[in-house]
Formats: structure tokens, C-alpha cells, sequence
């Protein structure tokens, strides 16, 4: 069956251009997936020489969005685990955790998948003075010793 060419040549332009508006759609790459559910952020908290840090304070961000961010402290295995809202993340998003131990702090990042759980370990590059050690307890004399020193020289002059 055969259309009169009255009908057919209108039907050609409005058909090209839909094809070509539902094409360019199609390309438009869709938004980041939310999560599925809520964000799991857990890890260790470790000294320089690999012994848990208890007490540590943590703070874990999602670096995206609104930057919401969760705190936390180390428990005496140096564990930590925080909780972000489905709302508050998307697969894809960078999560850094910050570890702050007696004034010294650092961190590290993952991305968040679709497992929902990230696992961030710390590991402090630096040896961090204990005070109940005796290498802690050398330091802390030498440090009062020193300001001693600069106390009496400084009344001396």
C-alpha cells in the first residue's frame, strides 16, 4: 500500500527530528546513583610502630554535597565505625577520615561503592610521644629541662 506523496513528505521531517531529540536524550548521562542505603565508615587507627591508638578522635567526611561529616573516637583496639543517611552520599563519593591523636592528626580516602561499607585504616607516619613510656618520659624531662634552662639564663641576664 502506497501513501499519496502529499502525506508521506510532512511525516518525514516531524519523525526525524523526534528520532533525533529521543537520541540526544538518550546520550545525557544520568545523574550519580544515590546510595542504596545508609554509609558504613569504619577502620584502625595505628602508631607509627603499628600499635592501636585508643582514644584517638576521628572525624569521617563525605566530600561531596553538602560535606556532611560524621565524629567518632577510637576504642582500645583502635577501632572506629561511623553512619552516614542514605541522603547524605552517593556511590562514587570521596570519604576522607580524619584521625587527631595528642594534637598530631592525619587522614586518608576511599570512594564509596555500592557495597555500602568503607573500610579506612590510618597508620601515623610519625612516632606520637607516649608519656607512660620511658622513651615518653625522656622526652617530657628534656622538655621541662630545656625550659628550665631558658628560665633561669633568661633571669640571670
Amino acid at each position: 500500500m502506497s501513501y499519496p506523496s502529499k502525506i508521506g513528505r510532512p511525516l518525514i521531517v516531524p519523525a526525524f527530528l523526534a528520532c533525533l531529540l529521543l537520541a540526544t536524550l538518550a546520550s545525557i548521562p544520568s545523574p550519580a546513583a544515590a546510595g542504596p542505603s545508609n554509609l558504613t565508615v569504619y577502620g584502625w587507627v595505628y602508631d607509627s610502630a603499628g600499635n592501636p591508638l585508643e582514644g584517638a578522635d576521628i572525624l569521617v567526611q563525605v566530600m561531596a554535597g553538602s560535606n556532611p561529616t560524621e565524629p567518632g573516637t577510637t576504642n582500645s583496639e583502635g577501632y572506629y565505625q561511623v553512619e552516614f543517611d542514605l541522603a547524605d552520599w552517593q556511590i562514587g563519593d570521596t570519604v576522607r577520615t580524619t584521625a587527631t591523636y595528642n594534637t598530631i592528626e592525619d587522614y586518608e580516602e576511599a570512594v564509596a561503592t555500592s557495597s555500602t561499607m568503607v573500610n579506612i585504616d590510618i597508620h601515623f607516619a610519625f612516632e606520637i610521644p607516649e608519656f607512660g613510656s620511658l622513651p615518653g618520659v625522656l622526652v617530657a624531662t628534656l622538655m621541662v629541662g630545656a625550659v628550665a634552662v631558658f628560665a633561669v639564663r633568661k633571669r640571670q641576664a
